[in-house]
């Protein structure tokens, strides 16, 4: 599970800003004890199952999550990416807005559980290059090194990490590129720690809210392979006049590119080449004559938000049973507020292996303390410098002794910032 993540000098995030998923202890913000995880293994850590990130448009929600992403492409692929200069790391670009940044390396830190061990990992790159990397595991209480890197020369735990030391001589990394961390090439030969590592960011997934395209495909293969999806799904889209799902093969008519005539030749538009492909279709009751009948329907001609719907609960579901960190951008997008609220609910309820989601949002409806904690929501302002920064709602001192039901009020009045550009209707008025 993550326990933070940790950001500087890049994209729109100056000075290093960190998302913390670490549950406060506080009695008056101890509630919704759904929404935490304690580790079996340690009972004194207790791990939020997701975080809310608000902010306004270009305040650096984005930003966020793209880092975070990158990371993961980073210690994933770097390693099997022949062409330098398609490094995914050349993708990470510095705050622009401070002309030192530019000579200065990007920072990016994960802290995580896997395999019942603490881990803290962190590089510095510069302009594709790895500058510093690190490693840090707690056995025990303390915290303690595995290696650390700068540049090419190397500090290595020799009794604690001994699977570096085939690639280690004379404080000289061996088989390894400038380019390529140090944990990818020792997690390809099965090197426990540095696996560890890259099994848990092989586990994190990070998607869009707007275009689901990309995991659409996913969801299908559950549909078609896991029958235990398939009733889950069945029992949740219950609530939305649906009774079930199912897959059925289209055959579809194209013309083949291979076959295109000369232009000179004519062309009377009638295909030439028959393709085969899944779609989803949605099971509905209705009653008729007081029978109960089932109509079939394609997803296709479904409302954007029933489709996004079905998709995305293939994703979930997989956080779910897999224990995967589940990064969404624009999480809310063409949903009801209710079915974002809904759909947290059942995620906080039905976690229970270690899945955590971590969502950026707009609907301050969802600023609501029935359903979050307030360390589970946080904000992206930007400051004069116009760089981002990240902070958690608890860090905001309650007058009252009470908690308030809502706060999504008093952040569109700019009381904990983040807000959208025009604060109120009379700014809004001067440019109308």
């Amino acid at each position: 599970m993550l326990v933070s993540f940790s950001v500087g000098n890049t994209f729109s995030f100056n000075e290093v800003q960190t998302l913390h998923m670490e549950a406060v202890s506080s009695r008056k913000d101890d509630i919704n004890h759904n929404n935490i995880q304690t580790l079996a293994f340690n009972s004194d850590v207790r791990l939020l199952e997701s975080a809310l990130i608000f902010g306004a448009n270009a305040s650096g929600k984005s930003n966020f999550i793209n880092a975070l992403g990158l990371y993961r492409q980073i210690i994933l692929h770097s390693q099997s990416v022949l062409d330098e200069d398609e490094l995914p790391a050349l993708a990470l670009a510095p705050f622009l807005l401070n002309k030192a940044n530019l000579t200065q390396p990007s920072v990016m830190e994960v802290v995580f559980y896997e395999n019942e061990m603490r881990y803290r990992y962190g590089l510095e790159l510069l302009r594709g290059e790895v500058h510093r990397e690190w490693f840090f595991y707690t056995p025990t209480t303390r915290e303690t090194l595995l290696f650390e890197r700068n540049q090419q020369e190397i500090q290595v735990n020799r009794e604690g990490f001994s699977e570096a030391l085939p690639f280690v001589k004379e404080q000289q990394i061996l088989r390894t590129r400038p380019v390529v961390p140090f944990v990818s090439v020792l997690a390809s030969e099965n090197g426990e720690h540095s696996l560890n590592l890259v099994n848990w960011f092989n586990r994190m997934a990070v998607i869009s809210g707007v275009y689901e395209d990309s995991y659409m495909a996913f969801t299908k293969r559950l549909i078609e392979k896991d029958q235990q999806f398939k009733d889950w799904l069945t029992e949740v889209l219950g609530h939305f006049q649906i009774s079930g799902v199912d897959l059925t093969e289209v055959t579809m008519q194209v013309r083949s590119p291979s076959t295109m005539p000369n232009i000179a030749e004519g062309w009377d538009g009638k295909p030439t080449k028959t393709v085969k492909k899944q779609q989803i279709i949605v099971l509905k009751q209705v009653e008729e004559n007081g029978q109960i009948t089932e109509h079939s329907f394609p997803l296709s001609i479904e409302s954007e938000g029933t489709r996004k719907l079905i998709h995305l609960l293939g994703p979930i579901y997989d956080a779910i049973k897999n224990h995967r960190i589940l990064i969404i951008d624009e999480f809310e997008a063409k949903f009801h507020s209710l079915l974002s609220k809904y759909l947290f609910k059942i995620f906080h309820m039905k976690n229970t292996a270690g899945g955590q989601i971590i969502a950026a949002v707009h609907d301050t409806s969802l600023m609501d303390t029935k359903y979050f904690r307030r360390d589970q929501i946080w904000l992206v302002d930007k400051n004069t410098q116009g760089a981002s920064e990240l902070y958690s709602l608890v860090e905001f001192k309650e007058k009252s002794r009470q908690l308030k039901r809502h706060y999504g009020d008093e952040y569109l009045q700019g009381a904990f910032g983040a807000v959208a550009l025009f604060e109120d209707q009379n700014a809004l008025d001067k440019v109308m």
